[in-house]
């Protein structure tokens, strides 16, 4: 892999991204004036950037622009740069290449012309809307009044039991929002099952060490153990990988949210809800919330001091 070989030959991650970024700034450069300044050093290159900008769009050279910003700006604020570049390269290299704006906008005007030219020979009627509209009337009119009056009840007898349907189908929701906690590792498993069986390694790599704190019918709480990985798990597009992942293992569209592991965000959604494990009753304790007669217990005492990043439940 190239990116592990400029790792060995003594490259930062940060680096190998900076010079990525250089890379297509040296294409958008060429594309806007081939003579620029600051392209004379790379003379001796000139037929490479000329064929690589002509392979390469301006809308895709914006997309990597701004991604590789954001992953650089990851690397400098996170405790793993090597592991964020490797994700922020996986992630580039899924990105297609889209069509830009001026052939959508050729496309566009070709349609019109076309269009323009079935109106003056007659194939397209302009006023369709307003003859359907006179039909509509003109029929109205031939409908006697009890009919009328008779679909109106209907009608509005429909949308009455609709109504309902919908109000007892959120009650529903609501009843039964809160998913088990016993459930979580389960699904969590599947969820990083299914990242991997439609090859999604980038994603995977992300969320492979995060866990659900709080899940519902609606929303899910996920904790993420250092803070790059927060920033790249409430990237949209990996937040809607795992909503889909979701919906295919429970079956509901969910809202994705990534909080810090420790932090009081993920304090306050774990004393939202109560524990049940084995039909017994469990409640979220702080350390400080253990009397000092039991802290002086061997077997309590061995476990907090190997044990020190565990939550703390206690039995009811």
């Amino acid at each position: 892999m190239l990116f592990f070989d400029l790792m060995q030959s003594g490259k930062e991650p940060i680096s190998i991204l900076r010079n990525l970024l250089e890379h297509y700034r040296n294409l958008m450069l060429y594309k806007i004036n081939p003579n620029a300044p600051e392209l004379t050093i790379y003379k001796s290159y000139e037929n490479t950037l000329k064929k690589l900008s002509n392979l390469t769009s301006e809308s895709y050279l914006d997309i990597m622009f701004s991604e590789l910003c954001t992953y650089i700006t990851s690397i400098k604020q996170g405790a793993s740069p090597r592991i964020t570049a490797e994700m922020g390269l996986l992630h580039l290299s899924r990105v297609k290449e889209i069509k830009n704006y001026n052939d959508i906008h050729s496309r566009l005007a070709k349609i019109e012309e076309e269009i323009s030219d079935l109106q003056k020979n007659g194939k397209i009627i302009n006023n369709s809307s307003n003859i359907n509209n006179s039909s509509k009337v003109e029929a109205e009119a031939e409908i006697p009044a009890k009919v009328k009056k008779s679909t109106i009840k209907t009608s509005t007898d429909e949308t009455s039991l609709k109504s309902q349907d919908e109000e007892h189908n959120n009650e529903t929701v609501t009843e039964s929002s809160v998913i088990s906690p016993n459930e979580y590792d389960s699904i969590w498993k599947k969820t990083l099952d299914y990242f991997m069986s439609i090859k999604r390694i980038d994603i995977y790599s992300c969320f492979q060490k995060c866990n659900i704190v709080r899940l519902t019918n609606t929303n899910v709480t996920i904790s993420a153990p250092q803070q790059f990985l927060v920033l790249a798990c409430n990237n949209p597009s990996y937040k809607k990988a795992v909503s889909d992942a979701l919906k295919n293992i429970i079956g509901y569209n969910i809202e994705v949210h990534t909080v810090l592991k420790g932090s009081p965000e993920e304090t306050s959604t774990l004393n939202s809800i109560s524990v049940k494990k084995n039909d017994s009753q469990y409640n979220l304790i702080q350390k400080s919330d253990i009397p000092e007669k039991d802290k002086a217990n061997a077997t309590l005492s061995t476990a907090l001091k190997f044990l020190s990043d565990y939550d703390i439940y206690e039995k009811d």
